[in-house]
């Protein structure tokens, strides 16, 4: 395993585990309204923001 820094190219997978670690934690506790609304397009495009800010790394682990 090897980690590294996020970069766009990770975006998509960042955020499908992202969407689904909110749906399953939050299940029943969330409305099912509010988690219905993570789609990947607004969650990858949290996660440029994220990137994209000076003082925050966003690491990712990877299979080697």
């Amino acid at each position: 395993m090897e980690i590294l820094d996020a970069t766009y190219a990770h975006l998509n997978s960042v955020a499908q585990i992202h969407i689904k670690a909110w749906r399953e934690t939050y299940k029943g506790v969330v409305s099912q309204q509010h988690l219905d609304k993570f789609t990947i397009e607004k969650t990858e495009k949290y996660w440029v923001d994220v990137i994209n800010q000076n003082n925050t790394r966003v690491l990712i682990a990877e299979n080697t």
